[in-house]
Parts: C-alpha cells; sequence; structure tokens
C-alpha cells in the first residue's frame, strides 16, 4: 500500500495525534517519519477543521523530524485560518521545530513572511521569540544601529513588540549564557527611544507605551504620551487617554473633559474615557448615569469598558447594581464575561449584587441559540417566559424529551423558580444524577431532590447511602442542606449532613442556587437546627484529637453556651485532656463568658471532668493580653491545685501559669511539693508554673532541698536543680553543695543539671569556688561530660586558674570547648568577654551580666550581644523582665565606663 491510499485525512491525522493507526493497516509496514510528517503538511490545507487542528497538533510532537512542517505552519499562521485554535497550535507547533540547528531556519523563515497580515507575523514573532537567540539577533539587532527605514514599519513594529514582550526591558541584559539574546538593555532601550520619534505616529506610540516600563525613560516617555493627547488619530488619542489615565498621569484640564467624551463619536474615546473615569472611584461617583447610559453603544468594547467602570465605581455610588443590571441582556459574550467577573469579585451571591446575580444565573439557564435543526427544542425553551409559575408547565414538558441536553436545561429553568417541587419528577431527577458523567453531579440536582420534601430527601440519603465516591457522595450530602427546615430535624439527615458541614471541603461542595436560600442561609438556618441537638455535635467532636474536623466541632460546642460548654468537656474528660490537655476553645469565646458554665464542673465527682473543666479555663493571651485572671477564676484553680486527683492538679497549675503576675504566693507554696507528686502530670504543671516565678522562690530553697533526696526519679531532681539556679542573689553553702553532689552523681541526666546549675548560677565566694571548681575539673576526664565541664570552666575565667593543667589536658584530648576556655581562664580578657557576651545572648544566666559590669570598661565589646539579647525575634522565647531590667543596666553601665 502507498501512504496516499490510507485512511481519509482527519482519521489519519487523529490517529498519529493518539499514537494509533487503523487494524486493518497494522500488518503493512509504517511509513518514514518524512512520510507522515508530509501527510500531516497536506492536512493542514484540508477543508476540515479538526483535520487541520489534528495535524498541527501532531507536528507539534514531532519536534525536529518534522522540519519540512514550517513554511505550511508559517504559511498557516501568517495568512489566517477560519479557527483560532488551528493558528495557535501552529505557533505551538513551530517552536520545537525551530530547536537546535534550525534556528536560523526558522528566524529567516519569519522574516520572509513579513510581507503578509502584520498583525499574525508579530503575534507569532512575540510567540516563538526569545526561544532562540538567533530569531532575536535576526528581527532585533538589525535595528540597533543605523537608521529605522521609514518604509519597513512592519520591521520596527516587530522590533518593538519583541522588546515588549521581552518583559520590561530588565532580562536584556547580556548574560554569561552562549545562547542568551544578544542585546543589552542600553542597546534596547536606545532602540526604542529612535522609535519614538519615528514619523508614523503608531510605531512611536508603540515604542513609548514600552518605555513608560523603563524607569531611566519614564518621565520622557509620559511627556511624549502627553503630547498624543492632541493627535488628531481617534484611535492613538483613546490609548494615549487610557495609557496616562490608567497611570493617573493625565492633566487636569483633560480629566475634566472625560464626562464630555463618553459622547464622542469615536468608540475608542467613549471606551478610554469610561475606563479612566472608572479609575478615579469615589471621584467619578457623580458620573455613574452618563456611564451607565453606553448600555445602549453599538460597539462592545465600549460597553465592556463602561461595566468595568461601573464595578471600580460601585461601592461608591447606590445605583450602580441598578445601572449593571441593564448589561445582563447585553447580546454580546464579551460584555456578559465582564458582568460575570463584578460578581465574583463583589460578593454577587450575598451582597448588593444578589439580584445581578442571579438574573446571570437564569440567563445561563437558558440554552445558547445552535444552528442546527436537532437544537430548536432548546431555543423553544429559552424563549419561554421568565415568569416562573406561568412558565413551570411549560418546562415540565421538556423534561421527557430525548435530548439529554434539553432535559438538563429544563431542570436548570426549573431551579431557578422558588415555588417548584420536583415531587412528581423525583424519580427522573434521581435517574438523572445517580450516575454522574466523570464523576459530576449536576448542581441542581442534588439541590431539587431537598427542596421537594420527604421524598426528595429520601431519595438524596439513597443515594448517599450507595454512593462509592466520596466526591459524589460529598455532592449528594451537600444537597441536603436546602431542604425544608422539618427535614433537617430528622436524625438521620444531621447525622449525614454534620461529617461534610464540619470539614474542609464543604466549600468545595456548596453551590448557590439560582432561587430560594444562598448558602449563608442555609448554613445559619442548620446552625440553628445543631443548636438544638447538641449531642450530635458531640458525637462529632469525639473524633481523632486533632482532625479539622473535630476541631471544627469542638469550635462550635464552646460557642454554643453552658450547654455547649459541658459537651466539649464531657468530649474532653473521656481522653482525660490528652495532648497539651486538650483544651481548645475559639479565641472570641472569652473566659469570663467559660467560667460561668464551667464552675460546676471543677467540683464534678469525675476526675476527668475536672481535669477537663480546668483545662478549657486557660485564658487565650491574645484576648486577654496582660489582664490578670479574674479573681474568682484564679481562686477556683488555686484550689484545684490541692485536688486528690494528679492530672488535676498540674492542669490547674499550668492554666494558673498564663497568670505568673498575680499568682499568689499560697500557690506557689502548694506547688513546690508537688515538684517531688507522685504524679508526672502534676509535676510538669508545677514546674511550669514554678518556672515563671523564680523571683518569688527565695523563701522555698529549703523546702527544695529538702525534697532532692525524696525526688521519685532524676528528672524530679533536674528540674529541682534548675530551680536553684535562677532563685535571685547568690546561691547559699548548702545550695553550692548541693550542686557538688549532682555532679559526682552516677546519674548522667542529674550529673548534667548539676553542671548546668553551677555554669548558670556561678557562686564567686572563695568558700563556694573552692569546693565547686574541682568537682567540674573532675568531669573533664569523662568524655560524656567533658565538653559542658570545659564550657562551665571558661565561663569563669580568671576565676578557675587552679583548672588550667586539667583543661590543658582536655584540649590535648581533642575537647574543641576546652580549646575555647583556655584564653578566657589564662587572663585573656578580650576571651572572656566573648564567652560571657555569648552567655548573655543567649539570655540563660544573668551572672555573665554580673561578671560584665564587673569588668567595666573593658567588656564594651559584649555591647552588641547584649542590644541583640533584648530583640524580640520570631521563634525566641521573651526575655522575662528581671533579665531585661538587668541587661539594660549592664548597657548603661558599659556605656557610661566607655565614655568616660
Amino acid at each position: 500500500m502507498t501512504w496516499r491510499r490510507a485512511p481519509s485525512l482527519p482519521a489519519l491525522a487523529g490517529a498519529l495525534v493518539l499514537g494509533t493507526f487503523p487494524v486493518a493497516h497494522a500488518a503493512e509496514p509504517l511509513p518514514s517519519p518524512r512520510a507522515v510528517a508530509q501527510a500531516l503538511v497536506d492536512a493542514l490545507s484540508s477543508p476540515s477543521v479538526p483535520a487541520r487542528i489534528a495535524a498541527a497538533e501532531a507536528l507539534a510532537r514531532r519536534g525536529p523530524s518534522a522540519r519540512c512542517a514550517l513554511p505550511a505552519l508559517l504559511d498557516l499562521c501568517i495568512t489566517g485560518d477560519a479557527s483560532a485554535d488551528t493558528a495557535m497550535l501552529a505557533v505551538a507547533a513551530i517552536v520545537p521545530l525551530g530547536g537546535g540547528p534550525w534556528e536560523r531556519e526558522v528566524a529567516a523563515l519569519v522574516s520572509t513572511t513579513t510581507k503578509a497580515d502584520p498583525r499574525g507575523a508579530r503575534w507569532l514573532a512575540a510567540k516563538v521569540i526569545g526561544a532562540t537567540a538567533a530569531e532575536l539577533d535576526a528581527l532585533v539587532t538589525p535595528w540597533l544601529t543605523g537608521p529605522v527605514p521609514a518604509a519597513d514599519r512592519f520591521a520596527a513594529e516587530v522590533a518593538v513588540d519583541v522588546l515588549a514582550e521581552l518583559a520590561d526591558l530588565a532580562p536584556l541584559e547580556r548574560t554569561k549564557d552562549d545562547r542568551s539574546p544578544h542585546v543589552e538593555r542600553d542597546d534596547a532601550r536606545a532602540l526604542l527611544r529612535r522609535l519614538a520619534l519615528a514619523p508614523d505616529r503608531a510605531l512611536a506610540f508603540r515604542a513609548l507605551r514600552v518605555l513608560v516600563r523603563d524607569t531611566e525613560s519614564q518621565e520622557e516617555a509620559f511627556g511624549r504620551l502627553k503630547q498624543t493627547l492632541a493627535d488628531p488619530d481617534a484611535d492613538l488619542l483613546g490609548q494615549a487617554l487610557l495609557e496616562l489615565g490608567l497611570r493617573g498621569r493625565l492633566p487636569a484640564t483633560v480629566v475634566d473633559g472625560l464626562p464630555a467624551m463618553l459622547t464622542s463619536p469615536k468608540p475608542s474615546i467613549r471606551a478610554a474615557a469610561a475606563r479612566v473615569l472608572g479609575e478615579r472611584g469615589p471621584h467619578a461617583a457623580k458620573h455613574v448615569a452618563a456611564i451607565g447610559a453606553l448600555v445602549k453603544d453599538p460597539v462592545p468594547a465600549v460597553r465592556v469598558a463602561a461595566v468595568t467602570a461601573l464595578d471600580r465605581i460601585g461601592l461608591n455610588a447606590p445605583e450602580v447594581p441598578t445601572l449593571l443590571d441593564a448589561f445582563v441582556d447585553d447580546p454580546d459574550l464579551s460584555v456578559i464575561a465582564e458582568l460575570r467577573r463584578v460578581i465574583a469579585a463583589r460578593d454577587g451571591r450575598t451582597g448588593r449584587y444578589r439580584a445581578l446575580a442571579l438574573r446571570l444565573a437564569r440567563r445561563d439557564a437558558e440554552p445558547l441559540p445552535d444552528p442546527t435543526d436537532d437544537a430548536r427544542r432548546r431555543e423553544t425553551l429559552a424563549r419561554l417566559p421568565h415568569t416562573p409559575d406561568a412558565a413551570i408547565g411549560a418546562i415540565e414538558a421538556f423534561l421527557s424529551d430525548a435530548d439529554v441536553a434539553v432535559r438538563d436545561a429544563a431542570w436548570t429553568r426549573l431551579d431557578a423558580i422558588p415555588s417548584y417541587s420536583p415531587t412528581k419528577h423525583v424519580d427522573a431527577l434521581v435517574a438523572r444524577i445517580e450516575r454522574p458523567t466523570d464523576g459530576e453531579v449536576p448542581p441542581w440536582g442534588p439541590r431539587l431532590l431537598a427542596r421537594s420534601g420527604r421524598v426528595g430527601v429520601d431519595a438524596l440519603l439513597r443515594l448517599v447511602a450507595s454512593s462509592r465516591g466520596d466526591w459524589v457522595r460529598d455532592q449528594y450530602v451537600a444537597g441536603l442542606l436546602f431542604a425544608p427546615a422539618e427535614q433537617l430535624e430528622r436524625s438521620e439527615v444531621r447525622r449525614t449532613l454534620i461529617p461534610l458541614y464540619f470539614s474542609d471541603a464543604f466549600g468545595a461542595h456548596s453551590a448557590d442556587s439560582p432561587a430560594g436560600l444562598t448558602v449563608r442561609e442555609a448554613v445559619v438556618r442548620f446552625e440553628a437546627v445543631l443548636g438544638a441537638h447538641l449531642d450530635d455535635v458531640r458525637d462529632a467532636a469525639r473524633d481523632i484529637p486533632h482532625s479539622s474536623e473535630a476541631d471544627a466541632a469542638r469550635d462550635f460546642l464552646a460557642r454554643h453556651g453552658a450547654e455547649g460548654l459541658r459537651r466539649l468537656a464531657s468530649v474532653l474528660a473521656e481522653r482525660y485532656v490528652e495532648a497539651a490537655w486538650g483544651g481548645r476553645v475559639p479565641d472570641d469565646v472569652l473566659l469570663e463568658t467559660r467560667f460561668p458554665a464551667l464552675q460546676p464542673l471543677l467540683t464534678d465527682p469525675d476526675p476527668r471532668m475536672r481535669a477537663a473543666a480546668c483545662s478549657l479555663l486557660t485564658p487565650d493571651r491574645q484576648e486577654q493580653g496582660s489582664k490578670p485572671l479574674p479573681a474568682d477564676v484564679r481562686a477556683a484553680l488555686e484550689e484545684r491545685l490541692s485536688d486528690e486527683d494528679g492530672r488535676v492538679r498540674g492542669i490547674a497549675a499550668s492554666t494558673l501559669e498564663d497568670d505568673e503576675a498575680a499568682v499568689s504566693d499560697a500557690a506557689i507554696a502548694r506547688c513546690v511539693p508537688m515538684l517531688v507528686d507522685r504524679h508526672p502530670a502534676a509535676r510538669e504543671g508545677a514546674f511550669i508554673l514554678l518556672a515563671d516565678a523564680t523571683p518569688r522562690l527565695g523563701p522555698h530553697v529549703p523546702r527544695i532541698l529538702a525534697q532532692l533526696d525524696v525526688a521519685p526519679d532524676d528528672e524530679a531532681r533536674q528540674s529541682q536543680l534548675w530551680m536553684l539556679s535562677v532563685v535571685p542573689g547568690p546561691p547559699s553553702r548548702d545550695v553550692v553543695a548541693a550542686w557538688v553532689r549532682a555532679v559526682g552523681s552516677p546519674s548522667a541526666s542529674v550529673a548534667s543539671a548539676g553542671l548546668s546549675a553551677i555554669e548558670t548560677a556561678r557562686p564567686i565566694d572563695a568558700e563556694s569556688l573552692a569546693e565547686a571548681l574541682p568537682a567540674v575539673e573532675a568531669r573533664l576526664s569523662d568524655p560524656a561530660h567533658r565538653e559542658s565541664a570545659a564550657r562551665a570552666l571558661g565561663r569563669y575565667g580568671p576565676r578557675a586558674r587552679r583548672s588550667i593543667p586539667a583543661l590543658e589536658r582536655a584540649a590535648a584530648a581533642g575537647s574543641k570547648a576546652a580549646a575555647i576556655a583556655l584564653p578566657a581562664v589564662r587572663g585573656d580578657t578580650a576571651a572572656w568577654v566573648a564567652l560571657l557576651a555569648e552567655d548573655a545572648r543567649g539570655g540563660r544566666s544573668r551572672a555573665a551580666l554580673r561578671d560584665l559590669r564587673e569588668l567595666g570598661p573593658r567588656a564594651s565589646a559584649a555591647l552588641p550581644a547584649l542590644r541583640e539579647a533584648l530583640e524580640f525575634k520570631k521563634g525566641r522565647s521573651p526575655r522575662s523582665a528581671d533579665f531585661r531590667a538587668d541587661a539594660e543596666a549592664t548597657i548603661r553601665a558599659l556605656e557610661a565606663g566607655g565614655a568616660k
């Protein structure tokens, strides 16, 4: 067989696109790549539009092997085609064909077609330019030197368009890449400036519109654009008005004349005047009637500009929605598209434009005219009157039409009639939506079923139960939201709706109905139903603790007063307040409104309910600010510090921690023994509270020391050793002795806590040093603690001279911390200041501030680190008030010493 005996060109092109061939010829040898390309080239001139489209798609996929198709593709782009899709696909095919060694061939072919339709050629150049350096050289570089030939206007236009397509001049700089465009920014700017002086005013204007993007040339370009305002060419004048008006550069005299231009005989000027007036917003509110009168303008572009302008001014003129309503019946689709954009941008479903949105929805429900005989029934349906009740019978007649498109158009029209109920057509409606195409259920289907009452709701519930795909099932469920209120009271309806309602995906399935309730109205109604059935919400809140659905259900309960809060507490109690105590409450549910509902639960016989109530009383700091807890809330929580249940004691303590400024001395006294509580949650809560109350721990030091020997585990010992290290003032001999014993402990964690305490507090009296330093020095021989021990000795500086031999041995053994500490211990002040500055920057120890003050002017190098320590940085805990005060005092002392 020969290739010319192949099937028809449309079938062949389609087969090539899909990568398949007719079965009857599968045994015959496949044609060569060139023969395939040539067949596709022949198909480009086929009288069949589908054949031309398929051929262009196939050529786009074949790459350089189809280079013989270049002339035909270029011809198709330049001379035009009945189908815009074909021309676009041809351009898409040219780029891959022009790769590699064929770059210059493409550039040459482009240059040989410049005598054809300039718009098509410029469009082609704009699409393929920049893909190869050769094309850029061929089309732009010749214009960088020498005069601009007046006769070759098209080439000049191509040059300007190419420079504009390359985006605001910035990408035109030369790069190191050999394949990059060989046009530099200065050269491009010079070319555009020369073109802006061309005798051809349209060409000059084109260049000026590009130059206004360049900051270096902007003012000069604006000046020349203003001169264009006096141009007799109406099109250029309209473009200049638009360019300058949208950038706020119109002279005041021209601005004053804009309303008069709305009645200009030139369409371009009318459209530009409307657009620029719209950009003036509230200043143009008094001209909305004149802009609205453009609804009768014969030019669609002017009407589109009028819609855009009214949208811009709309928030400042109450009559705008009425004026826009006059455009709904416009026959031009570009005007309707602009109206839809306005509705989408201005919340047309629920705001001032709702009536306009409903009219557009009804217009969309009418099928578009179709020239074929088979569509006459749809045209008849579209011509039915808009009076809803009178049209129901006529529309219902089309529900039995053989054409599914006609039936869908009828359903859409009926969905827009508030009084319509499809009770007698439920079976037909179910049959239409139960097997959706591509998983897409028509939005009117579930809505109409739900609106029909119990019969339709039962049908929807059956569809939900039988649906296999989550996406389709959710679309059925979303329709239930529009059911009558009495149907929402049914338990099975509520429990079916709740999972989707509390899910993140709810909005994706909730399309507004052209008639009846909006989604927001339906949501408010359903929330009212749920408010009377909080047990259903409680069941949803029992889901996985951190799922978004469970969190949303918990938020709902928290916002529904005492009954909701009690149910939320019961949910937390079932899980015994797991995961950060579990008390998740929305920010807008104030503590003052929560406490009356939760107070009885604080003495509930069930300890889990008491724990949940304490958890839900945690204040929201963003809302509470710096205010202390209300006295009654604080007193009730402090009472729970003596609760018989350890978890309750711990949650009460951690909740009071949010009120550190007002926590009482009695609460602190109760929490100190809890550091060795038998319950881990109580110990954790007590530590959280006491860690923020360290300035007030001085009187409790003897009790903490006594508890060290009875601590239940090493973790409890660690926390108490740390507490002793942050108590203000010099540590007592008993405290230092406790740290020394900890450093010598066989427990690695306790030894680390002791080393950290000695480093943080740094006792400096001779007797304490004589006791502490040998214990730290002994740990230098332990690889597990060598670095922390060396770091602690370095912070002591020259006061740790006795440890120099041990530090030298540790440094020789490879300890980096020992090598850093040695200069400071030997007496190098700069090295010691650097270590102290690092300690102060971390906000770990006020001992560093004390040492820096004692060093005086010699420590001025630490000032930047001290200032940084006081800066707020994201992810870092704020410094305590006492540390800030101490650091600021140190900064003042060092600055004063430096000034002297």
